[in-house]
Order: C-alpha cells, then structure tokens, then sequence
C-alpha cells in the first residue's frame, strides 16, 4: 500500500465531475463570504488564503466523499490494528487565491 511506504497516496477519479461540482457549488457561500485571511494569519496562512474549518458541516457532498468505503476501509486497514476505531478528526476547505505565497514546508498536527 503506498500509504504505508510514502505516507501518502493519490487516487485517481475518486470523486466523480458531479460530485466535485456539487462539492464546490456547497462550499461557494461560505467561502467567498469569508474575510481573507480573517483568522489564523500566520506563516502557514497568509491573507490571500481562504479557511473554512469545520467544512464537513457545510457540504452533503464533501460528508459523501469522506464516508466512501475507500476512504473509511483505508484508514480501518491503517490505524485498527493500534486503535478501537477511527474517526476523521479535522476537516478544513482551504481556497488559496491568486497570487498567494506557497506554505512553508510544514506537517500538520491538528
């Protein structure tokens, strides 16, 4: 499993166009009412960056997606055998707008 050697993965057409578009077109009012850069401005996040924790509470669709059997079987595969369960713990839609700076090098721990 390349999460286990790389510490990450990529899954190719995890979402379909649909379930995107329903994803984006959830999150549009939320994300464009926000204040740039309004909370948390640091380092990591500067003001030509949008945040939107919590955003599973904003998005059916988004909730979808993190509850597909791929995802949820992936980390049961992962985190079971050293704990009783899993849970998604921090859910943030994060919109970086033009002429953003990149992040810095960072591992989040959330």
């Amino acid at each position: 499993m390349a999460l286990r050697v790389k510490g990450c993965a990529i899954v190719e057409a995890l979402a379909s166009p649909a379930l995107v578009a329903s994803i984006n077109d959830e999150f549009k009012p939320f994300v464009e009412a926000e204040n740039e850069g309004a909370d948390n401005h640091n380092l990591l996040n500067e003001r030509r960056t949008r945040r939107l924790p919590g955003a599973l509470r904003f998005s059916p669709s988004a909730r979808q997606l993190a509850q597909c059997p791929l995802v949820t079987e992936t980390l049961r595969a992962l985190f079971l055998p050293y704990s009783q369960d899993v849970r998604l713990h921090m859910a943030l839609h994060r919109r970086v707008l033009p002429g953003a700076a990149a992040q810095l090098l960072h591992r989040d721990t959330h």
